[in-house]
Order: C-alpha cells, then structure tokens, then sequence
C-alpha cells in the first residue's frame, strides 16, 4: 500500500460522537452554521422581495448609465451572493467579548 504525504495527520471523524449532532436536537442552526450555502439560500428566500427589486433598480439605473454591457456576465445569485457576503452581519467580529 502507497504512503501518503498527509498519513500521519488523518484522523477518521465519522465515528466520533462529538463531530455529528444528536439525533435528538432538531437545532437547524447547526447545520446552518456548517454550511455557508446552506445559510445564504435560505437568506435569499427570506429576502427575495426585497432583493428582486434592488436588483432591478441596479440593472436598470446600470445600464442607462452605462449601456447593454453592463453587468453582462452577472445575474440575480452573482448579486445576491455578492450583498449576502457584504453584509456586516456575516463577518465576525473583530474583538471579542
């Protein structure tokens, strides 16, 4: 069998309990918390009113602006993903309590 060059530092988690939560909690923020995607869609399906019309006014007031090109290569999720990661609310704080 082939040694590799990161052998010595696997360490197998699935069957660690404290790596997975209980079966019991129904805690959705865990997995929330996890997985980043996870979080910004269910951001985005709160807020789709809301997103649909900034967007709207940003392409609109864009490409009188500045023409047809504007904004081309991006679409609702590209300037959806880009305000969710803007957000002061996502990042973490920069001192801790």
């Amino acid at each position: 069998m082939t040694s590799r060059k990161a052998d010595s530092r696997f360490t197998p988690r699935y069957d660690c309990p404290d790596f997975w939560p209980s079966e019991e909690s129904d805690d959705d923020s865990y997995f929330a918390h996890q997985d980043p995607d996870k979080a910004r869609s269910r951001w985005v399906e709160e807020h789709f009113d809301v997103l649909q019309d900034l967007y709207n006014t940003f392409t609109q007031s864009g490409k009188y602006a500045f023409g047809r090109t504007f904004y081309q290569f991006g679409g609702f999720h590209t300037f959806c993903s880009h305000i969710y990661d803007s957000m002061e609310l996502n990042r973490p704080p920069l001192t801790s309590d």
